[in-house]
């Protein structure tokens, strides 16, 4: 501890500070500076009486103020009395260091000022933080503009998808219906040339499985316009079609004998057995073989799909 005559020492709140009496003689009317022009006055009057008679005894260190206040905050206050002002962190409570000024009697209109550097890096930080909320906004924007873009190529991408798949299926329509038609053709003019007939019956057998699929897949509407378009291409190739009927799939109408592949097998009394299976029963034609009294043939689903006529043309 420095011994000079000068120097006075404060004990606040358990922390010791040192300050020249000079220092707190610059404001009289504060209370520091009446506390310790009193104290100083009294250790004059005991050093004369004391007589001291050597140096060393009269520079003895005078003893400390204690004073009952906050000592962290009295650090703020002596500065005070070195700077004129009062310069605290933001850390530090702007109220409670006025409250330690009233304390002390430091004058009404006491500064009080925070600490410049962390004031530029406060401004500084709010200045970046600006700009970051600004580009976050931006790449919001941005997010929901490319979004809508691309909400709109991908509607517009399934449009056109969805014209194309129209177009692919009208194109896939019309090369199986022509695949069918020239299949048609075929058998149809080599037994119209080489068979005088009225009635032109093709079977499954005469032409490709495909085909056959195919037609007993369509629709009424299909096989209608499948018919005009046959119609149109005979008469193109001279033939007088008066009509063209297509067979429809196999309906299970009864379980009976089928007449082709199971006929009626007669017994001795008379009688008829045969293995009942599910048939469906067609009006008899007239190139038919197995013709039933009633005037109907029952065909068996192997028959039906192996013999059957897919497609029947009636002549001029």
């Amino acid at each position: 501890m420095n011994s000079s005559p000068d120097i006075v020492t404060l004990s606040v709140g358990g922390k010791i500070y040192q300050i020249t009496k000079s220092t707190l003689d610059k404001y009289p009317d504060t209370m520091l500076s009446r506390m310790v022009s009193k104290d100083w006055e009294g250790l004059k009057e005991e050093e004369s009486d004391d007589d001291c008679e050597s140096t060393e005894a009269c520079e003895t260190p005078r003893p400390s103020v204690f004073i009952d206040r906050d000592g962290t905050l009295f650090e703020y206050i002596l500065n005070w009395y070195r700077n004129g002002e009062i310069c605290i962190p933001w850390t530090v409570s702007e109220e409670a260091v006025r409250r330690e000024a009233s304390y002390f009697a430091l004058p009404d209109d006491v500064r009080v000022v925070r600490d410049t550097i962390l004031v530029n890096v406060r401004e500084a930080v709010s200045l970046v933080l600006d700009d970051v909320r600004e580009k976050i906004a931006k790449c919001q924007a941005d997010k929901e503009r490319v979004n809508a873009r691309y909400a709109n190529r991908l509607a517009e991408l399934r449009e056109e998808k969805r014209m194309l798949k129209a177009q692919c299926d009208a194109d896939q329509n019309r090369i199986r219906r022509d695949a069918m038609t020239f299949e048609l053709l075929l058998p149809i003019l080599t037994q119209t040339a080489a068979v005088i007939s009225p009635v032109v019956a093709i079977t499954c057998n005469q032409v490709s499985r495909q085909t056959v699929i195919d037609i007993r897949s369509s629709t009424r509407e299909e096989l209608a316009e499948l018919g005009d378009v046959l119609l149109e291409t005979l008469a193109s190739y001279g033939v007088p079609a008066k009509s063209i009927r297509l067979c429809p799939t196999f309906i299970v109408t009864e379980y009976s004998r089928c007449s082709i592949c199971s006929p009626a097998v007669p017994s001795a009394a008379g009688d008829t057995f045969s293995r009942l299976v599910p048939c469906s029963r067609r009006p008899a034609e007239p190139w038919q073989p197995h013709v039933s009294p009633d005037g109907f043939v029952r065909w068996c689903e192997t028959c039906f799909n192996r013999s059957y006529p897919i497609v029947v043309v009636q002549l001029d």
